[in-house]
């Protein structure tokens, strides 16, 4: 089921000290671009205007603008399943996506601040759309989006294996950004000619953050990569681990890559018979 969730922009100011919130943002900003993570005036000025502590008030105010993820939402186990991710990744991502004034573009994991970044960076002629599978998620988006005046970003409740074709541009969106950790790219054909599509894939073990242009049809990776770690891909492109277990060993084997290995309770060869 789909559920976009569209509202006016209605500002209203954080209840937390706006100035040390000001002064810790700018702070943050500096750190960043002294270590190289911002490079671009509009990266820059996207992370100095937009509020973070406003998207995790969970969070004492010097926490929020750590430079470090927040973790948001956690499953059952535990585990973190939502988080606002740590901003020097952040700044690196925004700038390989090279969004420009009047772009569309498209977030695949949401949670508000880094739709409120994009929507900087795309200004008020663009158009920005951020997607996730949790209704819970794209509820605390959406109220924090409108709190913080970014009320007009669309916030669509999908699973993203399977963007609606109702939010995608004639013509495909301008940028794409991914902040799950993903195996696959089944966002090609969402993307318009010419655009920026910046994912972690996993790849071996590790999720590394790429950049790809598209030009004829197909994606061209063309900056560094980078080593990073996203929450966990959820529907239908989650990723399976690949494990097998060793009969008679109490060895299990998993694999990273290839397709899925046959069941464990697929009949298995005697000991006898194994080379």
């Amino acid at each position: 089921m789909t559920r976009t969730t569209e509202r006016l922009a209605v500002t209203t100011p954080p209840t937390t000290d706006l100035d040390e919130a000001t002064a810790l943002r700018h702070q943050l900003a500096d750190e960043l671009a002294a270590a190289g993570h911002i490079r671009t005036p509009a990266v820059d000025r996207a992370l100095r205007t937009v509020p973070r502590h406003a998207f995790a008030p969970e969070r004492p105010l010097h926490a929020a603008y750590a430079n470090e993820i927040i973790a948001t939402r956690h499953s059952d186990d535990g585990t973190v399943i939502s988080s606002i991710s740590a901003p020097w990744l952040q700044a690196d991502m925004l700038e390989a996506a090279r969004i420009q004034p009047g772009h569309h573009a498209l977030e695949i994991g949401s949670g508000g601040y880094n739709a409120a970044l994009i929507a900087e960076l795309a200004g008020p002629t663009g158009h920005v759309t951020t997607l996730d599978i949790d209704p819970a998620v794209t509820d605390r988006a959406t109220r924090f989006l409108t709190q913080t005046g970014y009320g007009r970003i669309r916030v669509v409740t999908a699973d993203a294996e399977h963007v609606p074709a109702e939010v995608v541009p004639d013509g495909g969106f301008d940028a794409i950004v991914v902040t799950v950790d993903t195996w696959d790219l089944p966002w090609i054909d969402a993307l318009a000619e010419g655009g920026r599509l910046v994912a972690p894939l996993r790849l071996h073990g590790y999720h590394w953050a790429i950049s790809f242009t598209k030009r004829d049809g197909a994606l061209h990776s063309d900056e560094p990569l980078i080593v990073c770690g996203f929450v966990a891909m959820q529907g239908d492109g989650a990723w399976h681990r690949n494990r097998r277990t060793v009969p008679g060993t109490g060895v299990h084997l998993s694999w990273e890559d290839g397709p899925r290995c046959p069941s464990t309770n697929s009949p298995q060869p005697s000991p006898a018979s194994r080379p």
